[in-house]
């Protein structure tokens, strides 16, 4: 015990007895859950829970957005990036169209007013690569194309599909490439112009420019003619004055 003076009064102090007992834990946050309804509830660590009353907040004013649009037309930003406007492009929900209404049987349409191309593809792969690739399947009693093309209007000339390679090769250049296999009957190409015949038996003939159409094959076509090729068999057929000489 030690005595002290405190302003003319004399304390006393006892001895520090020793610690007590350690107190129970407290009680705390083991978790809290959103319920989606403005409601929380809250998992305590002695395992009770509390729900709370709504908290959700008064509604804020709805937000605008300068501009407008038409029915089924993409949204984009224009002119200047603050105002929204209509783009190229129309979903009817059951198909597109660019620079288009959507067509009735066409998933997508694209649809060019001027001298351009309506849809261009560009593949440069350096092990090979296929920019447009169609493919279509399917157990039918109608056709699947994998590619379709059709070309009209009062234009000099008009493409259905045109194909070109000019690049520098190290192997061949292919325009356009076809094939057909697992059929009953497989053709490579079907090419009808009105110059075809129902019972067959004609012959591309050379029109001058790179333009062939059907026809039947006649003895100024072969008159004259000396030379050799291969058959489809890979067999050597000479033609002599336009008459073959052998086959072999």
């Amino acid at each position: 015990m030690c005595k002290t003076q405190c302003g003319g009064v004399t304390v006393f102090k006892g001895e520090t007895g020793a610690s007590g007992a350690a107190g129970t834990d407290g009680v705390g946050i083991e978790s809290t859950v959103d319920n989606g309804d403005g409601t929380f509830t809250i998992t305590y660590t002695d395992a009770t829970t509390f729900t709370t009353s709504d908290l959700t907040g008064p509604q804020g004013p709805a937000g605008t957005i300068p501009g407008g649009g038409d029915l089924n037309y993409v949204a984009k930003w224009t002119p200047d990036g603050t105002s929204l406007g209509n783009s190229l492009i129309q979903d009817n929900n059951t198909s597109l169209g660019v620079n288009s209404i959507p067509l009735v049987n066409h998933l997508f349409h694209v649809k060019s007013n001027t001298d351009t191309f309506g849809v261009s593809c560009n593949s440069t792969s350096t092990s090979g690569s296929t920019a447009l690739f169609g493919y279509a399947t399917g157990v039918t009693s109608n056709s699947n194309f994998g590619v379709s093309g059709t070309a009209g209007g009062s234009s000099s000339q008009n493409y259905g599909v045109k194909g070109s390679a000019n690049n520098v090769s190290t192997g061949q250049n292919v325009g356009g490439f076809f094939g057909a296999s697992s059929g009953v009957t497989n053709y490579s190409v079907k090419l009808q112009d009105g110059t075809e015949t129902l019972i067959g038996g004609g012959f591309l003939r050379d029109m001058g420019g790179g333009n062939a159409n059907w026809t039947n094959i006649t003895s100024a076509d072969t008159t004259g003619y000396t030379g050799s090729y291969l058959n489809g068999s890979g067999q050597t057929v000479t033609v002599v004055n336009g008459l073959i000489t052998s086959v072999v």
